[in-house]
């Protein structure tokens, strides 16, 4: 079961770096000066970071979920 979850999480954040090198991209087409588009790189990279430790959170969390299921079951 945790190597579905861990399935996941690497769809996921594949998907979710991906989207970054799609913002970072944009950034550097921009015709805007180049200590703005440092920043705004910087900020696409902590809300990558944001979405990652979202992302491990929910999966821990549907982990701690069905450990708890499954024990609760033997106890009945």
């Amino acid at each position: 079961m945790s190597n579905s979850l861990g399935g996941v999480f690497n769809q996921f954040s594949g998907t979710i770096n991906s989207n970054v090198g799609t913002m970072n991209s944009w950034i550097d087409n921009q015709n805007i000066p180049a200590e703005q588009k440092n920043l705004l790189k910087v900020q696409s990279e902590m809300q990558r970071m944001q979405e990652m430790v979202q992302l491990a959170t929910t999966l821990m969390k549907a982990l701690h979920e069905m450990s708890k299921s499954v024990i609760q079951n033997l106890a009945v």
